[in-house]
């Protein structure tokens, strides 16, 4: 008896969705501008299985990078910041600048 031959079969693993990954929490990490009043922000994303770190331009996201570790992803986020201060942006926050409105 001889059987025909009708190609490989590939069998896949049940794995989990790789579209919209859950949000555990999200923080603002820094705001800069420049004087042209143009923003930067940068958002950091803990996801169950990792860190995002999203960077938005005028209200728009810019970029987005995926780091394994909290740490990995701060460190990234203060050498683009460092960067982007020596092109001039600068925090609008500051110490000086109150939070709030006195009466």
């Amino acid at each position: 008896m001889s059987e025909a031959w009708h190609g490989g079969r590939v069998i896949r693993a049940p794995t989990p969705p790789r579209g919209g990954a859950y949000q555990d929490a999200r923080e603002t990490l820094w705001e800069l501008r420049n004087k042209r009043s143009s923003r930067v922000r940068a958002d950091l994303i803990a996801l169950t299985d990792g860190v995002e770190l999203e960077l938005f331009s005028e209200g728009a996201l810019r970029r987005r990078w995926r780091f394994l570790i909290d740490a990995a992803a701060r460190g990234y986020a203060t050498r683009l910041r460092a960067r982007l201060e020596r092109r001039a942006f600068r925090e609008r926050r500051t110490i000086l600048r109150t939070s709030v409105w006195l009466s």
